[in-house]
């Protein structure tokens, strides 16, 4: 299929919405949630939103950014198309009001490929693979939980299998079974679920049996949601109202009776050691259940790299475990895997690309940068270079970064980062504490360029690791050099760095190692209080503000506290 004379307008109005866009030649993603400021946004109305000082429904903003009507293509979802009716009262005024905004008379609305389809496609093309096996597994879309498919840039991509297999809701159920884990949306629990993985020692044999009874045949019978939205805590805690939910405790109180040591007591979230037997627990039956359904297929096309999409590509410890069986063979997961990567993966999908496309330039850059000579005005500032920069990481500062377009994807990657020196042993708990406001057992992710990882840590090897996808081992000489990054197992989040990738990144870096001769940076997204990584000089500085960052970095302008 030939689009590149075309161009094409693509969305994804569910949660993580986005939408995309092909436009003379180059690819588009954004975010919703970093035009808005609204985690896990979705596009089913067009609420009015304050940004860059234009009080404007978010369709608006959109026209803003894009500064482009005059689609040839506008890519229209399944289930926008044919379940979701574009009449339904929840989505006709964004869906329509999109579909005017973005057309003329001569644009063709054209149904866009399948959820997971979408998903393999961003996998497959942003990959540098001219064949591979892909498989996607996620909570579901488009009536599909788990796919297997061949892909080659001749012949597009061609499913082999699908199962009702959801290991997506599997490990959010887990999740919600700990007190540790809350939130105002389950799709932020299996991110936390993870770091607690770590700490469980024993599998529970109940458990695990359960899990793998309702999960593996059963989907049917058993509820895809974890909540029935009409009993939604009216303060949105979405865990401080479990117990209270129908829908839990008909699916889920049996089991946690079984847990308990008084079964016949008031049901109670399990905490402590529990809770990390409980997620070790969930993590084996999602890493057994993954292999049960792939393994043929691994096995059968064993000349083929793997790439992994969807939601569950998230995982980063089974990630590593599937690289590690696999290898000599590479695994690929691209940078958004889950549903914020839905929109460009249409897009992709449609034009076919010959060629491997960069995802690391698809987003906007900050988008009231115009800002900045009046924020000078008012507070303390300075000129700054790397090699400064780099004095004030070796005194254990710890800076903040807004440098060129934002990353794609869930995962700040150095363009929208806080950055710092992981050899301070108390950083972690700092930046959990002070800055970031988050859970005290989260790990933080190292940074290192990729000709350095082999100096740091274990693995078969450091290929396709530029978006933090995969758990790696530290090398036990190395765990003292940047304890703030070693989880309690002894693993990292591990990001390489490559000049393709990151230039900005990689050159400072560079000279983080001419000034100190390390080689590591702690990285972790430039965001606070679980709100969306900032894409705003307005929200940065507040973050700056509030919290204990130390600077804050727009391009080559350095801004202080202005704190008394």
């Amino acid at each position: 299929m030939d689009n590149t004379h075309k161009n094409i307008l693509s969305f994804h109005i569910g949660h993580d919405s986005a939408v995309a866009y092909y436009l003379d030649g180059k690819y588009h993603n954004l975010q919703i949630e970093k035009v808005n400021n609204k985690r896990y946004s979705r596009l089913m109305q067009n609420k009015n939103y304050n940004i860059r000082g234009k009080q404007a429904g978010i369709l608006e903003h959109l026209e803003d950014i894009i500064q482009y009507n005059d689609f040839d293509e506008i890519l229209i979802p399944p289930m926008t198309f044919f379940q979701v009716d574009v009449q339904h009262p929840l989505y006709k005024g964004v869906v329509k009001s999109l579909l005017t905004r973005f057309s003329n008379s001569n644009t063709k609305q054209v149904r866009a490929c399948s959820h997971h389809h979408s998903h393999a496609a961003l996998g497959f093309y942003s990959s540098p693979f001219d064949k591979a096996l892909v498989i996607t597994v996620d909570g579901g879309g488009d009536n599909e939980y788990f796919t297997v498919s061949l892909a080659d840039r001749d012949n597009g991509i061609t499913q082999l299998a699908s199962y009702q297999v959801n290991l997506g809701s599997m490990y959010a159920v887990g999740c919600s079974m700990c007190s540790e884990i809350g939130g105002e949306s389950y799709i932020s629990y299996p991110g936390k679920g993870m770091g607690l993985v770590a700490r469980g020692k024993n599998i529970l044999p109940k458990l695990y049996t359960w899990f793998k009874k309702v999960y593996q045949n059963n989907m049917n019978e058993h509820p895809s949601l974890l909540y029935d939205r009409e009993h939604k805590n009216k303060n949105g805690r979405f865990a401080d109202h479990m117990r209270n939910n129908p829908t839990f405790v008909r699916f889920m109180e049996p089991m946690m009776r079984e847990l308990k040591s008084e079964p016949d007591g008031p049901l109670r979230l399990t905490r402590g050691q529990l809770s990390y037997d409980v997620m070790l627990t969930t993590q084996k039956v999602f890493e057994d259940l993954f292999d049960a359904f792939t393994k043929e297929f691994i096995d059968e096309y064993d000349d083929l790299p793997v790439v992994l999409s969807g939601g569950c590509a998230l995982n980063v410890i089974n990630n590593e475990r599937v690289k590690n069986m696999i290898a000599p063979r590479e695994l690929f997961i691209p940078s958004a895997p889950d549903d914020s990567g839905l929109a460009i993966g249409y897009v992709i999908d449609r034009v076919r690309p010959k060629e491997k496309i960069e995802t690391h330039n698809i987003c906007p850059s900050v988008y009231d940068l115009n800002t900045i000579e009046d924020l000078k005005s008012t507070r303390e500032w300075s000129k700054v270079n790397n090699k400064q920069i780099c004095k004030l990481l070796a005194q254990g500062k710890i800076v903040g970064f807004m440098r060129g377009p934002s990353e794609s994807g869930p995962r700040a990657l150095g363009f929208r980062s806080i950055l710092c020196d992981p050899s301070y042993p108390d950083m972690k708990d700092t930046l959990n504490d002070k800055v970031k406001h988050r859970e005290w057992f989260r790990p933080f992710a190292p940074a290192c360029k990729k000709e350095h990882a082999d100096k740091y840590f274990d693995s078969s090897h450091f290929e396709h690791m530029e978006f933090m996808s995969f758990a790696v081992k530290v090398k036990e000489d190395a765990k003292d050099k940047i304890p703030a990054v070693v989880h309690v197992d002894g693993s990292a989040r591990l990001q390489t760095v490559t000049q393709e990738s990151n230039p900005y990144f990689y050159d400072l870096l560079t000279a983080y190692e001419k000034h100190t001769g390390k080689h590591v940076l702690l990285n972790t997204s430039l965001n606070s209080w679980g709100n969306p990584i900032s894409n705003t000089v307005e929200d940065s500085i507040k973050i700056l503000e509030r919290t204990d960052m130390d600077y804050l970095v727009i391009d080559d302008i350095l801004f202080s506290q202005n704190k008394s």
